[in-house]
């Protein structure tokens, strides 16, 4: 498997400059393909929302869509991009709202227009504004109402209580009933501006032509400013613990611990835990969950990472009648990292799993753009692909070992479940067990 380290790419080609008005572009060029993306990253998202407007910047996403000064409807903004059959959409998230254009290369001039349309040109109808309140209030409760999606901002609300990290992004219905199309105007000419965003432009292009249709379209932005991200207050000290009953047929469940944010180095360790616990069909949470105890359809751990804050979890619709058993034998396989150094056999095994993940993902079209916008997210170095494997393959036991006794911690430990079972209580002895 070390061989094929080598063929990883320690190289990504791409440029990055800035237009006049202070919008950062990064171009990567891939010329194999057969097609365009265009990404317009702008640094807004729940994280940069007050408790009063929580839910704006998703709204505000959804509202991008419904016509601009001179494509003052839905039909007559999307219908060139549907003319060309083009991919495209938008995502709100914590710390970022994206938009994106995925189309053949000789159509790159309609990706970037539209883009550049919605982004400086959106109208907010008010007609059009009154009717997606109404969308929103429906994707609000339709979340709501599937336990696998509501489990997630149950257990962010658990460890992050009442802040933005532990918010909805969608909002609440309190909010969306009563945000103003002047509030919708007021917060999108705030943070939608050049220097609060970023362009990334992918796959085959003409570098040349491609820099004359960014400065067409997006020399006349707004520059207006950076703003800064604001801070996650993190707070450990005691096992925190949310329980609610509801009629379902399974018990849904997160189990997590915070970790560190993005670019810290121990994260790589982390994604060996991760693969160890989760890495396909013979690894210890398939083994113990589903063939040992046949206890769940779905059960895995991930590791995710922001600019200030990370997460380590471990989620599951599990048997109700075997809920308290399975949650109890998955804390004392964690807790077994903290205990028993990882067999040297166990930790190639969880390498050469993300290895063959990482370069499976590295065959797909445009796989090396995530290191670059991430980068820029972060405005952290660039991290190769070969960089990053090379660090996960210096993992040792004694690192596993090490990180799982500093993040597996009684004080750093959250549990949420969602459940029709009767037994809160036995559920809240469980996070005193680590």
């Amino acid at each position: 498997m070390a061989e094929f380290l080598k063929q990883i790419p320690n190289k990504i080609k791409y440029e990055k400059y800035t237009l006049s008005n202070g919008l950062p572009v990064i171009l990567i060029p891939e010329k194999d393909l057969l097609s365009c993306h265009c990404n317009l990253y702008v640094r807004t998202g729940t994280q940069y929302e007050t408790k009063e407007n929580n839910g704006i910047s998703h709204f505000l996403e959804h509202l991008l869509f419904k016509g601009t000064k001179q494509k003052p409807t839905n039909f007559d903004l999307t219908k060139p991009l549907d003319e060309i059959g083009a991919n495209y959409n938008a995502m709100t998230g914590y710390e970022f709202t994206s938009f994106y254009v995925n189309a053949g290369y000789q159509f790159i001039e309609t990706a970037i227009n539209f883009l550049s349309d919605v982004y400086q040109n959106s109208i907010f109808p008010e007609a059009e504004f009154q009717k997606e309140k109404g969308v929103i209030l429906e994707e609000i409760k339709m979340y709501q109402d599937n336990p696998m999606t509501d489990i997630e901002d149950i257990f962010n609300r658990v460890v992050y209580g009442d802040q933005p990290a532990g918010w909805n992004i969608a909002g609440t219905e309190k909010n969306i009933q009563h945000l103003k199309r002047e509030d919708i105007i007021k917060y999108y000419k705030t943070y939608y501006c050049a220097r609060n965003s970023f362009l990334v432009i992918s796959g085959n292009f003409e570098k040349k032509k491609t820099k004359q249709l960014v400065d067409k379209y997006f020399s006349n932005a707004n520059s207006g400013q950076l703003y800064p991200y604001p801070k996650t207050k993190i707070v450990r000290g005691k096992p925190k613990f949310i329980y609610q009953q509801r009629k379902t047929q399974e018990t849904h469940f997160i189990l997590g611990f915070q970790t560190f944010p993005y670019g810290n180095r121990h994260l790589y360790t982390i994604d060996t835990i991760d693969s160890i616990l989760s890495g396909g069909f013979t690894s210890r949470l398939f083994q113990l969950v589903r063939e040992k105890l046949g206890g769940a359809y779905y059960i895995h751990s991930a590791s995710y990472s922001c600019f200030d804050r990370g997460l380590f979890i471990v989620k599951g619709g599990i048997k109700q009648d075997q809920s308290t058993l399975i949650i109890k034998e998955i804390l004392r396989e964690i807790k077994s990292l903290k205990q028993n150094k990882v067999s040297k056999e166990e930790l190639q095994k969880a390498k050469n799993y993300l290895l063959g993940f990482q370069t499976r993902n590295l065959d797909q079209p445009y796989s090396l753009v995530h290191y670059v916008i991430e980068s820029a997210m972060y405005q952290k170095p660039i991290e190769t692909p070969y960089q990053k494997m090379k660090t996960i393959f210096q993992t040792t036991p004694q690192d596993i070992l090490k990180i799982a006794n500093k993040i597996f911690t009684k004080d750093n430990i959250n549990l949420a479940i969602i459940s029709n079972l009767k037994n809160k209580n036995a559920f809240a002895k469980l996070v005193k067990n680590i």
